[in-house]
């Protein structure tokens, strides 16, 4: 028995077959189908982590489909990509083959200099984002404020001390 064949045993028919018709909607140049399937279909028979692993992981390989494909959203779709591809780790850390494909992912989203994460990224290439500029204002005055009263603490103690 295969691999693929065991790890199917025990998916429901339906899955099975929205799976497969996602795989081949990705083949043929229609990711954005396939995630719309895999989003209203597939994830809602997923019962199990292995299910919602491979779910994810088509998800995934769609996301990279149509970062490759589309220039202009590159780097939301495969910041899209790597999350599902992480999140396919999360329900099957010990699958190979996701985190085969995550790291080509990775090298291509290094090789496009595109960061890993949508989170509050401070610094990109070096420079301030938006976020971070107002990061830096804040800690900027956090630390002016904690100067003004910790020279009156200072103030008060000489004043007290001197008495």
């Amino acid at each position: 028995m295969s691999a693929v064949s065991a790890t199917l045993m025990g998916v429901p028919e339906g899955l099975k077959n929205i799976w497969a018709e996602a795989a081949n909607l990705i083949d043929n140049g229609n990711a954005n189908q396939a995630v719309k399937l895999l989003r209203e279909e597939a994830w809602n028979l997923s019962d199990s982590d292995s299910d919602k692993a491979k779910t994810c992981q088509l998800a995934a390989d769609a996301f990279v489909e149509l970062g490759s494909e589309n220039d202009n959203q590159q780097k939301k779709n495969w910041q899209s990509a790597y999350k599902n591809y992480n999140n396919s780790l999360k329900f099957e850390p010990k699958n190979k083959d996701v985190r085969r494909s995550l790291n080509q992912l990775t090298g291509l989203m290094d090789e496009a200099g595109i960061s890993l994460g949508t989170s509050l990224q401070i610094f990109d290439d070096g420079s301030p984002t938006p976020t971070g500029l107002v990061v830096i204002l804040i800690a900027g005055m956090v630390l002016l404020v904690g100067l003004k009263y910790a020279g009156g603490i200072i103030n008060q103690e000489e004043t007290l001390t001197a008495r």
